[in-house]
């Protein structure tokens, strides 16, 4: 099941449970846990009062009560002490337990929000990498839905090299109906910032200095080879015949891809709902965000995307900054949906997949 992250108030997020993260007191403490706690009454307190103290990176379930879910999952997260404490590790910890618990207790959706360690300064610019790193681990070998809630996207920055990179490919391929809302020369108002108004609701720091893979290689349908020496007869032939169904097209790209169809809806953060209904449902049409996913999940060029796009009637369009970004990344052989999907958030943009 895939990973959505999400900009909103956890206690507005829909799902089975939440997870609230508290101290091993279970206690709450203000912040996310204690916003929690306040939703679900004092029924919430006696049951927390009944389990006692766990231990931190820990975590355990009582019933939700007031607050509209079916559960609250509570994990004892570390505080920031320098890194010397193993606190990346206990952080890991609360994660994998809370899905843990979730999954035992038949859960299907779970919102996690993004725990920060206290008020220490913890690697802003891993935060969200490494969440969801352990998140995507897990769901490799169990089906659940996880909300990923981080309500204040200011509080994260892209590091500045791939936040460079990402505006200067904005800057020279971004075409907007009106030319005067971006232009190549700055505005002359005052309180003018130009990357503000690209990157305009805050961002993530999260630097790939290099494309996913560590090559400067092309990776194609056909192993790596220089964009030059690359064989497109057998994918020009495949996609020359237009009358071929989204479905037919991406299974036949699957098996050129040599992947399984397991492997493909999960590099492409799709459910396994939404996989049966592209097999099985032939009035089923696939969302543009779920295409572009697949694109992303087979390594396809800009080209074969493109191609793959056209079976159901999307472009990559040089008018939407959604996909100038995506271009970007595909032109950049970096092919991790996840890292991408950070990037897209950062500028307050959908995620791929779901």
């Amino acid at each position: 099941m895939p990973i959505q992250i999400t900009k909103a108030k956890i206690t507005k997020v829909k799902c089975d449970a939440v997870v609230a993260p508290t101290n091993t007191f279970l206690k709450p403490s203000g912040g996310i846990g204690g916003a929690i706690y306040a939703r679900a009454g004092e029924a919430l307190e006696k049951a927390r009062n009944a389990l006692g103290e766990i231990e931190v990176g820990q975590a355990k379930i009582t019933p939700a009560f007031n607050f509209p879910s079916k559960y609250v999952i509570h994990t004892a997260c570390p505080n920031w002490q320098g890194g010397g404490f193993k606190e990346r590790e206990l952080l890991r910890s609360c994660y994998v337990n809370s899905l843990k618990v979730a999954v035992e207790n038949g859960c299907e959706s779970v919102a996690i929000p993004l725990i920060t360690l206290g008020d220490g300064e913890y690697l802003k610019d891993r935060v969200i990498g490494e969440t969801v790193s352990v998140i995507n681990e897990f769901l490799q070998t169990e089906e659940l839905n996880v909300y990923l809630v981080a309500y204040d996207v200011t509080a994260y920055e892209l590091r500045k090299s791939l936040q460079e990179r990402i505006l200067r490919h904005l800057r020279r391929n971004y075409k907007q109906e009106d030319p005067s809302i971006m232009s190549l020369k700055k505005p002359t108002f005052d309180g003018y910032d130009e990357e503000k108004d690209l990157l305009h609701s805050g961002s993530f720091d999260l630097c790939y200095s290099a494309p996913y893979g560590g090559t400067s290689k092309s990776e194609s349908l056909y192993g790596w080879l220089d964009d030059d020496e690359q064989d497109f007869s057998k994918i020009e032939k495949l996609l020359k015949n237009l009358d071929e169904t989204f479905a037919v097209t991406l299974l036949k790209l699957i098996d050129l891809k040599g992947m399984t169809d397991v492997d493909c809806y999960k590099k492409a953060n799709v459910s396994k709902q939404t996989w049966h209904k592209i097999l099985n449902d032939k009035s089923y049409k696939p969302s543009k965000n779920t295409v572009i996913a697949f694109a992303i999940s087979l390594q396809l060029t800009l080209a074969e995307a493109q191609h793959l796009l056209s079976t159901v009637g999307f472009t990559l369009s040089k008018s939407s900054k959604f996909d100038v970004i995506i271009e970007y990344f595909i032109k950049n052989r970096i092919y991790n949906i996840m890292k991408i999907n950070e990037a897209l958030f950062a500028f307050d943009l959908p995620c791929l997949g779901v």
